[in-house]
């Protein structure tokens, strides 16, 4: 959902009409809009717009682009390790691109946003080591728009 600010007044959410069209109040001046949550299928994060408005009705329009995006879990037993667990550290330097220029980056230890679709290869060396056996690489496919669920199952040492 779009937040504004016109510095220093403070945050206030923006009131949603039709799907996709939001109305928003604030002072003329240099506010930013903050989007939350969107494109769908995406259940974190912010982007920013910084706009000039003047007083009266506007009209802004943004070009969001895809989002491609990797969500892991790591499971034991059938039971997900918590979120806070220290496997999750380090493992965006695993994950590269297959026959493309795609990066990855990390939005949190377990979710992670990619440049480009295609084809990604994830190395778990050393992910969990201690505690667990070792975990064979694999590949997953990004999609647009898509979060794309990789599900660990562990077994310890």
């Amino acid at each position: 959902m779009p937040r504004c600010s016109s510095r220093p007044s403070t945050r206030g959410p923006a009131r949603e009409g039709e799907p996709g069209r939001f109305r928003f109040w604030t002072a003329p001046g240099a506010p930013y809009v903050q989007i939350y949550g969107i494109p769908s299928g995406l259940d974190y994060g912010t982007r920013k717009e910084n706009l000039e408005l003047v007083p009266g009705l506007q009209s802004v329009r943004f070009e969001l682009e895809p989002v491609y995006a990797l969500r892991f879990e790591f499971r034991v037993n059938g039971a997900a390790l918590p979120r806070d667990d220290e496997i999750f550290v380090g493992l965006s330097r695993g994950i590269r691109a297959v026959d493309h220029e795609g990066r990855v980056s990390a939005v949190t230890y377990w979710l992670f946003e990619a440049t480009a679709p295609g084809l990604y290869e994830i190395s778990f060396e050393d992910v969990g080591a201690e505690r667990f056996h070792p975990i064979p690489p694999r590949r997953v496919d990004v999609r647009e728009g898509e979060t794309t669920e990789v599900v660990v199952e562990l077994r310890r040492k």
